[in-house]
């Protein structure tokens, strides 16, 4: 949790993400893909991780993104399972 806007993200998943966007636009163009989530600091960390990179690929949040189109979308969910020790999706 990113208490500094209450709001939650996973950097290796932002990582992963960030990643994943650079391959697809290195392929399809960087204003083909938009990079979604529903959490402002996981938008913020993919941000970061893309900016690494100086690309062009949107990253925003889910309510933002109404009206867009890409031909490619990531959506970070931020969540993940198979951690006992913080519960079923990973808080």
């Amino acid at each position: 949790v990113d208490n500094s806007v209450g709001s939650r993200k996973h950097s290796f998943e932002a990582v992963c993400a960030a990643d994943l966007a650079h391959q697809i636009a290195a392929v399809a163009g960087p204003s083909s893909i938009g990079v979604l989530s529903w959490y402002r600091a996981q938008v913020a960390a993919i941000t970061e991780e893309l900016k690494k990179h100086s690309s062009g690929i949107h990253v925003g949040s889910v309510a933002t993104a109404q009206g867009s189109e890409w031909d490619y979308v990531l959506l970070s969910t931020v969540r993940r399972g198979g951690n006992a020790t913080k519960g079923p999706l990973g808080f």
